[in-house]
């Protein structure tokens, strides 16, 4: 009798291309091994592997050599199956390998700087498996140095400075709170995350010129430091969560690895002499989160016991800090540093620190966190924010 892929083969290659179009990516590489004739009909279908890329994710926004093409599709099909995979799988050993965490990041940084704002395949798919799964959670979010005390005593940070940077930069781009839920916290089975974060967002040693007194780098090099990028994002959510301003509801901070599109920040375009003096979108109305400490509190953090060795961590802040929500008229007058978070003009907005106009070295100084809410610059659109 012959076989069920006999049958198939039989049909003509149209038909066969359609039905194949239809099985899930993951299923490909199992139904190449039924038999040689299959193998090599999915192999060399080209356009198999653009359709079935372009089915589940969005269509890259660099261009795609026409030479390279073919193989382009598939290679990137077959990297985000095997990722797939990784994030799918029940095998927590897997995951935890530093090589697992290596590979997700360079796949999920490479699907979110090519996603778009919609659809927006490419943040579903990493949506999905991180909303579903603790264990993706553990293995890829909380590997920074911040999570060798904090959140459950399972979590581990990577051994090597790029893979730490790495898991902090995906979180950032994750985008939401990964504390553990209360009831785990107050049985003594895990450690809440953000005193430990608020600590070093609030650590004054921590600000130097080297790194411009923000969220960069120690050495000078002014590229971003993820891991302090990380530390105010948990800072400021959680305190935003707490806040009277929590009732303030936007999509970015309830939905995973949202709003890091390019311009996914959807406005009415300004004036031709205005974007050509700000061709990064800056000039608009923003909303703005200042959180701060007590100065009194602040000051006895950083200068109330003797001084500890830099290598030495300052203890978490339990203290709740003051959180406000400002909205205000930006236009461009001179450049400050701070991190875009996702692509120019992204609907996620702007991280970076605060001081005094007057800087001094004893404070005060805390988080900050911009995003856009229109291009327009008017008079209606002003107005106070809220405090909690």
């Amino acid at each position: 009798m012959a076989s069920s892929s006999t049958h198939l083969l039989r049909q003509p290659p149209e038909v066969i291309h359609a039905i194949l179009v239809a099985v899930e990516p993951t299923d490909l590489a199992r139904l190449s091994q039924t038999c040689r004739e299959l193998r090599d009909c999915i192999a060399n279908d080209y356009l198999l592997w653009k359709r079935q890329y372009l089915e589940h994710f969005d269509c890259p926004a660099s261009h795609i050599d026409n030479e390279t093409a073919d193989s382009f599709w598939q290679a990137r099909l077959k990297d985000l199956v095997r990722v797939d995979k990784i994030l799918g799988s029940d095998n927590t050993s897997l995951k935890n390998e530093e090589s697992s965490l290596e590979e997700v990041y360079s796949i999920a940084m490479s699907l979110l700087t090519e996603s778009t704002s919609k659809p927006d395949k490419n943040s579903a798919f990493l949506a999905r498996h991180f909303c579903e799964r603790e264990s993706n959670i553990a293995a890829f979010l909380a590997r920074s140095s911040l999570f060798a005390s904090a959140r459950y005593p399972a979590d581990t940070p990577a051994s090597n400075f790029a893979l730490r940077q790495a898991s902090a930069k995906l979180f950032v781009y994750y985008g939401l709170e990964i504390e553990p839920p209360s009831f785990s916290v107050s049985a003594g089975k895990a450690t809440a995350v953000h005193p430990y974060a608020r600590s070093r967002v609030y650590d004054l040693r921590r600000y130097m010129a080297t790194n411009m007194w923000g969220p960069f780098l120690d050495d000078g090099s002014e590229g971003v430091d993820w891991e302090k990028v990380q530390y105010i994002l948990i800072d400021i959510l959680y305190s935003f969560r707490q806040s009277t301003c929590a009732q303030y509801n936007r999509d970015v901070f309830n939905l995973p690895f949202d709003g890091l599109a390019p311009d996914s920040h959807t406005s009415v375009p300004p004036s031709r002499k205005t974007a050509a003096k700000d061709p990064y979108g800056v000039t608009g109305t923003w909303m703005r989160i200042v959180c701060f400490l007590d100065y009194s509190d602040l000051y006895g953090f950083n200068f109330g016991s003797p001084p500890l060795d830099w290598s030495e961590a300052r203890p978490p802040i339990e203290t709740r800090e003051a959180l406000r929500l400002i909205r205000l008229q930006l236009h461009v007058t001179r450049i400050d540093e701070a991190v875009q978070i996702g692509g120019i003009n992204s609907a996620r907005g702007v991280l970076g620190n605060w001081f005094d106009k007057d800087y001094d070295v004893h404070g005060p100084a805390g988080p900050t966190y911009f995003w856009k809410i229109s291009d327009d610059v008017s008079p209606a659109l002003a107005g106070a924010g809220a405090g909690g």
